[in-house]
């Protein structure tokens, strides 16, 4: 799989990012949680998403001794369930609007703090000055690995190559998650 053309050389660090993305949006372990606080404007609807956010875990609106969930709906009962965004009231749900925004129904009436549990993308190794270490080429050099080689078989247009590298990365994912499944539950069982 030596390709030295100058298209392939110059692509390498979108093949390498894609594959950073690949697994961001595939595998989720506590270094990529990330928490965030912000406030909802009143009489807008619209809330943005964090820079590197990509899925959201929880959201929150902050309340006098504790918290409320904003629960996920899909757009068509956000439609349903408030039409008149004009109106405003007490947010209940959300539901995401575009890749920079959320939809938060009813429109805000107050200026509610919000907190949001969101999975973030991984840093990659082309987002560090000095192109050093990340937490994946650290603790998954091998899924980095085999998630490259199918971008590398996705760009070369190559099925041969992908139905080979294909099972061996999804192998890897598999192993990870598992991994960090049982390392949340042993966290989980020290805190008593």
């Amino acid at each position: 799989m030596i390709n030295t053309e100058a298209v392939f050389t110059t692509a390498i660090e979108e093949m390498i990012e894609n594959a950073e993305q690949m697994i961001s949006e595939e595998f989720e372990t506590d270094a990529m949680i990330e928490h965030e606080t912000t406030t909802l404007t009143i009489g807008s609807e619209f809330l943005g998403k964090p820079p590197a956010y990509v899925n959201t875990v929880t959201m929150h609106r902050i309340v006098t001794g504790g918290s409320v969930p904003v629960e996920r709906r899909m757009y068509s009962y956000m439609q349903d369930y408030w039409p008149d965004r004009s109106v405003n009231g007490t947010p209940k749900y959300w539901c995401s609007w575009d890749e920079v925004k959320f939809l938060i129904l009813p429109t805000p009436d107050t200026a509610d703090v919000i907190e949001l549990q969101y999975s973030q993308r991984i840093t990659g190794l082309f987002d560090l000055a000095d192109a050093g270490e990340t937490w994946l080429s650290i603790n998954k050099p091998d899924l980095l690995f085999y998630a490259c080689l199918v971008q590398a078989a996705i760009f070369e247009k190559n099925k041969v190559w992908q139905d080979v590298y294909q099972p061996m990365y999804d192998r890897r994912l598999a192993a990870a998650m598992i991994e960090t499944e049982k390392s949340r539950r042993d966290a989980d069982d020290m805190k008593g």
